[in-house]
């Protein structure tokens, strides 16, 4: 029950926001283990997509509301696509925007690791699906 639920909120947010959804599926795993009650150390990110209340904020939602795995899967993917639209469809510099925050990137003081985690995050997704008869999460 669990996992189709989010598999069907990672596919739809992905088709709305025209990226892939085991992009966001890679980004839930790594961030918060597809843990909906999830809460990050320092500033205090919640949810599966381990987003910062601050950042919802700005687009009105609630840290309570962060905690919904809808609204926390709908935030973390409209924000993602923002960013791989906002650097040329760069993924490892959006997730490097996504993961540090946009003044690292364009202070040039970002890294890549968490790209990096998140692609090989990205096959294991793919294996997962295929094999639980989720297709290949097209």
């Amino acid at each position: 029950g669990w996992a189709s639920m989010l598999v069907f909120l990672f596919k739809h947010e992905a088709d709305v926001n025209d990226i892939d959804e085991v992009l966001l599926m890679a980004m839930a795993e790594r961030e918060s283990t597809f843990r909906a009650d999830a809460v990050g150390g320092g500033a205090g990110p919640v949810g599966l997509m381990q987003i910062m209340p601050k950042t919802a904020a700005g687009y009105g939602i609630t840290r309570s509301e962060l905690f919904d795995p809808h609204v926390n899967i709908e935030f973390g993917a409209k924000y993602i696509g923002d960013k791989i639209d906002q650097y040329g469809n760069n993924k490892p510099v959006a997730l490097a925007a996504y993961n540090q925050g946009p003044l690292a990137v364009s202070r040039g003081t970002y890294s890549t690791r968490y790209a990096t985690k998140i692609t090989g995050a990205e096959d294991s997704i793919t294996q997962y699906l295929v094999k639980n008869g989720y297709g290949l999460g097209n």
